[in-house]
């Protein structure tokens, strides 16, 4: 996801007319001061518009999860005593919410298909935080 938000930001920054940073520049503002009040204002909608885009590009690269992840609904953390943190063996089979949900939507057993909705919502209360979130860093300042 960072070389996507990087490029796009890169790319919205460049979109900002060069009049907007001349008439910055000729009112006596600094380089530093022309880019925290100028540039990055004008572009930061674009920019955050580009975040949104790469964070629904990894969303929706959790479909393969389903065939990649090996299916596994336990996680292979392991605790060691010379290091104070969990770490994962490579090569096993590790668990994520997609293959869960799926797991558990396809199963016969009614409780974990009622854990499949519960997973579901989840993900649509973390999109909608996330777009709200979004929602008051892009709104316009009016007076």
């Amino acid at each position: 996801m960072i070389p996507i938000v990087a490029r796009t930001t890169e790319e919205m920054i460049r979109l900002v007319p060069n009049s907007y940073r001349e008439a910055s520049i000729a009112l006596g503002a600094t380089k530093a001061r022309t880019i925290l009040q100028v540039v990055i204002p004008s572009s930061l909608a674009s920019i955050v518009t580009g975040v949104m885009l790469a964070i629904a590009r990894v969303a929706g690269e959790t479909a393969p999860l389903l065939f990649t992840a090996l299916g596994s609904r336990f996680s292979p953390l392991t605790f060691d005593s010379r290091f104070p943190f969990m770490h994962a063996s490579i090569g096993k089979p590790f668990p994520s919410l997609t293959v869960q949900i799926f797991s558990y939507a396809t199963g016969p057993d009614e409780g974990e298909r009622k854990l499949a909705w519960a997973g579901i919502l989840v993900l649509i209360g973390l999109i909608f935080v996330l777009n709200l979130c979004i929602r008051f860093a892009t709104r316009s300042k009016k007076a």
